[in-house]
């Protein structure tokens, strides 16, 4: 039997859903704590195209939750280190790499790249706003993962809707910024945390828990949308 790097994946799912997941194109915004472990999943998943956006670089402060941080990348772009990962699991993907922030004015780096779906991972509730807004006006379909911060229990970590979140201080500003711009809360899909924050650190503080277990329900929601098409 010649087997490859997707072999118990195609067992799993089967050739014609491999094949549909290596013909799409994901873009993963924020490639830190959350969108790090998303990543991770989606090149292990097989996906064909990833584009990744993040104009942080690695600091000491991240060693202790995301899967690009190490002593060894301190100080270096978290796209590159990203792209570089990619690349040594599965040379064949394409990986198209932005070093900036996303906000409204940045929509071509999604637009231009045939985006078949989104992985927010953005910490900034603006610029996360921007991207939500830009999935739900151009009809992309998308995962805004939500506040993970001051957590420590994955086990209350799901995947919903903006209208059937709570205890999420980051979602509520988000319900507010949607109703008021009349956005459907129903079609905001999320993965978040029921968990009450433990401390009210501004910013929040984080272990690997909580960020790693929301970005692979990250991962989790696109292979849903590949599935059962929601």
């Amino acid at each position: 039997m010649n087997e490859s790097v997707y072999t118990r994946s195609e067992q799993l799912l089967g050739e014609d859903i491999l094949n549909k997941i290596k013909g799409m194109c994901v873009a993963v915004v924020g490639v830190g704590g959350v969108g790090g472990f998303a990543t991770e999943a989606l090149v292990r998943l097989g996906v064909g195209k990833l584009v990744i956006i993040d104009k942080d670089v690695v600091s000491i402060t991240n060693i202790n939750r995301q899967i690009i941080a190490s002593k060894e990348t301190l100080g270096k772009p978290k796209v590159s280190i990203m792209k570089d990962r990619i690349r040594a699991i599965n040379q064949e993907i394409e990986v198209v790499s932005y070093l900036d922030n996303f906000d409204a004015s940045k929509a071509s780096l999604i637009l231009e790249n045939g985006v078949d779906y989104v992985v927010d991972a953005i910490d900034s509730l603006s610029c996360k706003w921007d991207l939500i807004k830009l999935c739900l006006d151009n009809k992309i379909p998308f995962i805004s993962s939500l506040g993970m911060g001051n957590r420590i229990d994955p086990s209350q970590i799901k995947i919903t809707t903006l209208d059937k979140t709570s205890n999420d201080p980051l979602a509520k500003k988000l319900r507010l910024m949607a109703r008021k711009e009349n956005y459907d809360l129903g079609k905001i899909n999320c993965v978040f945390s029921s968990e009450i924050p433990r401390v009210n650190l501004r910013p929040p503080s984080s272990i690997v828990l909580t960020p790693s277990v929301s970005g692979i329900y990250c991962a989790s929601a696109f292979l849903n949308f590949v599935l059962y098409g929601k």
